[in-house]
């Protein structure tokens, strides 16, 4: 992914009513502790999150997870792993739900979060032959998941084909 297609990119969601803040002076920095956890992300991402300080629908019920949001430090009321506490308090203390749970979040990183009907979110795998591949997943049964692109660069083409309506596929996530 290269400046151009993040900048057309931001361009498509701009036009749709997305509010897009740009990272001042470009570049992001994640603190260590969400690093030790998830020392790779894709490299579209990754683009993308150097120039991205916060990315939101108009109604702010569907929005990407940015640095501040990895970082811990946003006003956001949603932290980066939400998906994450919420499927550990669906576990019930259970140690072999916890255990999927945690397993299951440890190999995929979300990056953005919808609210507007069920809670959904995609996310990326981070581990495997798959590393980058994205997915879905909702609310009854977070970490059953479906296969959406096979990396940042197929979502952002049917994330923008879904936000100018040329498609109903990630009609959540618009």
């Amino acid at each position: 992914m290269t400046d151009e297609s993040v900048d057309a990119y931001l361009d498509v969601l701009r036009a749709a009513g997305w509010r897009v803040e740009l990272t001042p002076g470009g570049g992001t920095t994640l603190n260590e502790s969400f690093t030790l956890r998830h020392p790779r992300i894709p490299d579209g991402y990754r683009k993308f999150l150097d120039r991205v300080k916060s990315c939101a629908n108009e109604d702010e019920t569907v929005w990407f997870l940015c640095g501040d949001d990895y970082n811990e430090t946003s006003e956001f009321a949603w932290a980066w792993n939400e998906m994450e506490k919420i499927s550990l308090d669906g576990a019930e203390g259970s140690p072999e739900k916890t255990a999927k749970v945690i397993e299951f979040w440890n190999r995929h990183l979300p990056f953005i979060y919808s609210v507007g009907a069920d809670y959904a979110f995609l996310a990326f795998r981070t581990t495997g032959e798959t590393f980058g591949s994205v997915v879905d997943g909702y609310d009854i049964g977070l970490t059953e998941v479906t296969d959406v692109a096979r990396s940042f660069e197929d979502f952002v083409v049917l994330h923008s084909a879904a936000v100018r309506g040329e498609t109903n596929e990630l009609q959540d996530y618009v």
